[in-house]
This record gives C-alpha cells, structure tokens and sequence, in this order.
C-alpha cells in the first residue's frame, strides 16, 4: 500500500509520480514508450485502437475501445501473439473486437432486427419462474454464434453473464458469416476506398435481453427491471 500511497500522492500535487513507481515516466527502466508494441498501435474511427503486427498470426486486427486498455496491452509479455493477448482480455472481461478487413463490396451494413423485451403489468409480483424464463431466453440467445462472441467480448457485467458458457475460443475464429455476408455487424471505414473493417457486435437491445432488462408498468409511468 504504500506505493499505491506514493503514486496517488504524486498525482495529487500536480507533479508526476516518483519515476520508479510510474511506467510512463522516461525515467522508469520499464517505461511504455520503449515497449516495441507501441510502435504498431493505431486508431480506428473515433474510439477504437488496433494493435497491427507487421507479421500477424491472425486475419483480423485485435482492438480496444480505450487508450487505458491499449496501454494495458503493451504492458503485456512482449513475446504474447495476438490469440494469447486475447485470453488475457477475455480473462479480464476487458472490452475488445477483432476487426476483420472486407471488400467494401462483399457485404453491407444491415441493421439487426430488434430484440423484444417483456413487458409485466402493473401490480405484477416476480417469482423465481421470472428468473428461470430469463435463464432460459438467455440460453436460447447464446445458441446464435454472432451473440456468443459478440457478448464475450463485450466485457462487463454482458461478459460476467455469459463467461462460464460461452467458449472462449469462440472468441478468436474472427467475426461470423452473420456479419462477413449478411452486413449485421460493427463496420468501421478504412482510409482505402476498396475495404473496411468489421466485426461481430451486440445491438442495444441484445446486451438489455442478456442482461435480463424487464418493462413494468407501475400504473403512472414505466420502470425498467434489470436480473
């Protein structure tokens, strides 16, 4: 604790922490900036960073959502592939996709139908049988393998929901035909006008459905009941 003590204490009187205990400092032996994986780290759209390897061992490029989680992954065994990174990420329930380059031609983004919700009444008293239909419809999600990935992926509580059914592996076969051929996925543009990238994702609904999100209507106005 008391280098968590020095380092807090350092951020808090404007300056930077002692070099020894702060890997972005110059000064430190283990400093980010010399990590050979910082060099191929690059932006994606407006939130997502990609890690590009000039010799990948994968078809798709692993990428996060933060420059946090892009740090975390340079502080990382400088040996890891991208397939080890990966574990570590789904391990960790850290948000992340695999952007997979696509002829601009081969498929277009589709939206994905809606997920319906239930709706209880007014006055409706839950039960466990509320819970055990959750379960179920759940289950019946997780059978789509664009949802498998997508929501072990997601981090969060979405990934602490599905983590101990979902394989992980599943994670790393790169995004679904549901995606790649039907267009029902994340898409991001590419600086070349022939490709972009894309993804399997989950809609706002999706993730609501897996998180067990349930509309009651209380007589005046409209609650929302998440398991």
């Amino acid at each position: 604790m008391q280098y968590c003590h020095a380092f807090v204490k350092g951020l808090q009187t404007n300056t930077t922490p002692p070099h020894e205990l702060f890997d972005l400092a110059i000064g430190n032996p283990k400093c980010i900036r010399g990590v050979d994986r910082v060099r191929f780290l690059c932006k994606r759209g407006t939130n997502l960073i990609s890690l590009v390897l000039p010799s990948p061992n994968v078809p798709w490029d692993l990428t996060v959502t933060n420059a946090i989680d892009a740090l975390f992954l340079c502080r990382l065994g400088a040996s890891m592939t991208e397939l080890e990174l990966c574990y570590v990420l789904i391990e960790r329930g850290v948000q992340f996709h695999t952007l997979l380059p696509i002829s601009s031609r081969d498929a277009r983004p589709s939206p994905i139908p809606r997920t319906i919700l239930p709706i209880r009444g007014t006055g409706y008293e839950f039960t466990a049988t509320d819970y055990a239909a959750y379960v179920q419809e759940r289950a019946a999600l997780m059978r789509s393998a664009r949802l498998r990935r997508a929501a072990l992926m997601t981090g969060g509580i979405v990934w602490r929901l599905v983590v101990s059914e979902v394989s992980f592996s599943d994670a790393l076969h790169g995004p679904t035909t549901t995606t790649t051929i039907h267009g029902r996925g994340l898409f991001v543009l590419s600086s070349k006008p022939d490709y972009d990238y894309c993804d399997d994702t989950l809609s706002e609904s999706e993730a609501e459905a897996i998180s067990g999100r349930i509309y009651c209507y209380t007589g005046m106005r409209l609650s929302v009941l998440f398991f």
